[in-house]
């Protein structure tokens, strides 16, 4: 998480340079509003960035910014839209992992090809995924976790942003590592996950931290990994 507001002030601070630099471009383009696709339904963490993004952006180039969600199909529903768009550069795509390298090499026919139907602007950031957990589940640590899979196998269900996602890879790669079974259950973005693991439909979540962390704060979940080779340190501002 710190690393992806770290990085975003950057790219922000370029971003007005870049701007500022070049007068003339800006005056040409944009001439209309720009939409930015987001592939998954709001709430969570592309949501989260995608809307920080276009608030900046419309206020550097002068012309609205109009975020629209696409979920489904773990993101590549949205995407392919895009690369069937006209490619005048009023239409971006906030992509990430699953939808330009996981989907296209989940799903025999995506709709498009990262490497060929896009070409990329910049690296916004990035944020590890959280492990979180409903208070009411009785797992306070990822021993207590594997330990209690284990004792009841096929009856601990997790969410994901949707299948072919990260969050979905995490989740089958954590259960295939500790030895245990996990019921994924798919959901059009991390925020429907959180949305149903808040209520108490499911026990778990991978979720990217940007998403959770604000429940996790308020002691609505309890997180008990990340997946981070280090702990999740304080965010700068910018």
């Amino acid at each position: 998480m710190s690393m992806w507001i770290k990085r975003f002030c950057v790219v922000a601070a370029l971003l007005g340079l870049s701007v500022a630099a070049d007068s003339a471009r800006a005056q040409t383009y944009p001439a209309r509003a720009i939409t930015l696709v987001i592939p998954f339904a709001p709430g969570g963490s592309t949501s989260i960035v995608g809307r920080a993004i276009a608030d900046k952006m419309s206020e550097l180039l002068g012309e609205k910014v109009v975020v629209d969600n696409r979920p489904g199909a773990g993101g590549t529903v949205g995407t392919k839209a895009v690369a069937k768009s006209d490619p005048d550069g009023y239409t971006l795509l906030l992509g990430y992992t699953g939808t330009l390298a996981i989907g296209p090499s989940l799903y025999k026919s995506p709709g498009y090809d990262p490497r060929k139907d896009f070409a990329p602007i910049g690296m916004i950031g990035n944020a590890p995924n959280s492990l979180v957990v409903h208070p009411s589940f009785p797992a306070k640590s990822v021993a207590e976790l594997i330990a209690y899979a284990k004792a009841n196998p096929d009856k601990v269900n997790f969410g994901s942003a949707g299948a072919g996602t990260a969050s979905h890879i995490t989740g089958e790669y954590f259960a295939r590592a500790a030895g245990i079974k996990l019921v994924h259950i798919p959901y059009k973005g991390t925020g429907p996950a959180l949305t149903d693991l808040l209520g108490g439909h499911i026990p778990m979540a991978f979720a990217p931290i940007p998403a959770s962390h604000p429940n996790v704060s308020a002691g609505k979940l309890r997180a008990l990994a990340v997946t981070s080779i280090t702990r999740s340190g304080p965010t700068c501002r910018p």
